[in-house]
């Protein structure tokens, strides 16, 4: 298997700006790209979209998921073998907020309804969270809204670390972990608990 790319936003998703070695560059989608040993970039996964940003002034136009790697299209070939990146922290932000917002009204259907998120999607203009329900009431819809608001207007702490896969069930996950060996759990302080790879507030 070929050597991952390090995630420095899993760790620093406040972290807008960087420096990387270039391990591979490669054409991808027909588009010059780079493989970095490591990087502050998120690519598109689950229902987030990948970071905006510049490689050495270069816009990038796309950041995807490889395996353990983690591939930067390019507007344009980059020749230097050490770079700089920078994210657009605009848009960055947005995502970390809509995530955020996303487990917090998921956990508020969990809680209220008993009812599961079956998927997700952040969107610039609309975002939706497809919940396995078959009917529901506006009154349940305003009670769900109330709730998350409410934990939202706490200012309630998040915080997110890594659990080994052998202790994950001390961690009341909302619903198991897809990955295998280290989990990264996403806490809403004492409200919601969820095996999760995005970018998140801190609040």
């Amino acid at each position: 298997m070929k050597e991952g790319t390090k995630r420095l936003y899993l760790e620093s998703p406040y972290k807008v700006e960087f420096k990387a070695q270039v391990v591979e560059k490669v054409i991808w989608e027909q588009k010059p790209a780079l493989i970095l040993d490591q990087t502050c970039f998120y690519p598109k996964s689950g229902g987030q979209p990948c970071d905006k940003g510049t490689i050495n002034e270069v816009e990038v136009l796309k950041v995807l998921e490889d395996e353990a790697r983690i591939i930067h299209l390019l507007a344009e070939d980059i020749s230097s073998d050490k770079v700089t990146g920078k994210i657009e922290w605009q848009t960055r932000f947005d995502h970390m907020q809509q995530h955020s917002g996303q487990h917090i009204l998921s956990q508020s259907f969990h809680e209220l309804l008993g009812a599961e998120t079956l998927s997700f999607h952040l969107g610039e203009a609309i975002s939706s969270v497809e919940m396995d329900l078959r009917k529901i009431s506006e009154e349940e819809v305003e009670n769900v809204e109330r709730r998350a608001n409410e934990i939202v207007f706490q200012d309630r702490e998040i915080k997110c670390y890594f659990i080994p896969e052998e202790k994950i069930e001390s961690v009341p996950l909302r619903r198991p972990p897809k990955k295998k060996g280290l989990i990264r759990v996403v806490e809403v302080s004492d409200f919601d608990f969820s095996a999760c790879g995005g970018t998140h507030v801190r609040r």
